[in-house]
């Protein structure tokens, strides 16, 4: 039988301090809906990311995530919309499944709640009905606009941002929930529904007079356990061992 002190050498030794506490690596691709201050009609877009994640304990987690989306929709008096936007983000993770019914051995799904804080730096373009064009997040802004009111995208929009290239920087907030195909030790694949809400009014490029946008994505998502080189043991170690016991002797 294990005992503490003998769990506590295979730590000294190098070995996986738990079957709990482990990184792993994500990579994911989806589609997204974006819901604007004046949606007439929601179209899918292209959203894909990498994360790194930290199991710190069987009940919780920690990921850290880099995605790309592209945002599309039809809105009142918009003829076409199309934007985009970086997103970093860290994500802390609630594994209900093991809170519900313990960390079993052999159970092939896990039901994980999450939520999240990062920042946003997107950018779009809205051609209206009427022919006049907006954009927003472009250091050349001047040649994507012809509504400009006052030096000012449609008078009430700042043309860019402190982002990459232009792009306008906001915070972000998601709440989401994951459910995971466990296929062995290494790998799970899953499915990832996420709501953001972005502290911005720009993400549909159509003013509304409210301070957010915000969109659903659904990704699937592949996860793959790292796992580190045991320590091997040296003469050194051995000889070490041998004046211990000789010691106690």
């Amino acid at each position: 039988n294990s005992t503490p002190i003998a769990r506590v050498k295979q730590n000294f030794n190098g070995k996986q301090i738990s079957d709990n506490t482990y990184f792993y690596l994500i990579a994911g691709v989806g589609t997204n809906l974006l819901h604007g201050d004046n949606g007439r009609r929601y179209e899918p877009g292209f959203n894909g990311n990498i994360s790194i994640g930290l199991q710190l304990h069987k009940y919780v987690g920690l990921e850290g995530k880099v995605g790309y989306s592209t945002l599309s929709g039809k809105y009142y008096g918009v003829e076409s919309h199309f934007s985009n936007t970086f997103e970093t983000n860290i994500n802390l993770m609630i594994n209900l499944t093991n809170i519900i019914f313990g960390n079993q051995s052999g159970r092939k799904y896990d039901i994980i709640p999450h939520i999240g804080w990062g920042q946003l730096q997107s950018r779009g373009r809205v051609v209206y009905e009427n022919g006049k064009k907006t954009s927003y997040g472009y250091e050349n802004y001047l040649e994507h606009n012809n509504n400009l009111i006052d030096g000012k995208i449609d008078g009430r929009f700042n043309p860019n941002g402190g982002g990459i290239g232009g792009r306008v920087v906001s915070r972000m907030h998601s709440a989401g929930i994951l459910f995971n195909y466990i296929i062995n030790d290494s790998f799970k694949v899953g499915l990832d529904i996420i709501s953001t809400r972005a502290d911005t009014d720009r993400l549909d490029a159509v003013p509304a007079g409210y301070h957010y946008d915000w969109f659903t994505t659904f990704d699937v998502r592949v996860q793959y356990r790292l796992r580190f080189r045991e320590h091997k043991t040296s003469p050194c170690d051995n000889v070490f061992s041998d004046y211990k016991h000789k010691v106690r002797r």
